[in-house]
């Protein structure tokens, strides 16, 4: 079969199908969230126009969409307000203290 000698190939996921339905409700949560750090990152008015033409069908902007939701996620979890503080009183791991 032809199957067996073509180079390998790759798939498609429903990403287009996901924006539009499963993940619309989290994306619609990202753009309304005003206190995420995400817009310190991003253009909010542009993500949301984004979002608003992609499901109008007006364009094709699932790929970005899904980047930018995955960046929110990582920066509501990893960018808090504890972890951007940097402690002066202890030296940097790896350096020990001059005296």
């Amino acid at each position: 079969p032809h199957v067996l000698y073509r180079p390998k190939m790759g798939f498609a996921i429903p990403l287009d199908h996901w924006v539009r339905t499963s993940l619309r409700p989290l994306i619609e949560d990202m753009v309304h969230d005003c206190n995420t750090p995400l817009w310190d990152f991003f253009d909010r008015d542009q993500v949301t126009s984004q979002f608003r033409h992609h499901l109008a069908g007006h364009s094709r902007r699932q790929s970005s969409l899904w980047r930018t939701l995955f960046f929110y996620k990582w920066a509501d979890t990893c960018l808090t307000a504890n972890t951007l503080q940097l402690d002066m009183t202890r030296p940097a791991a790896g350096h020990a203290a001059r005296h």
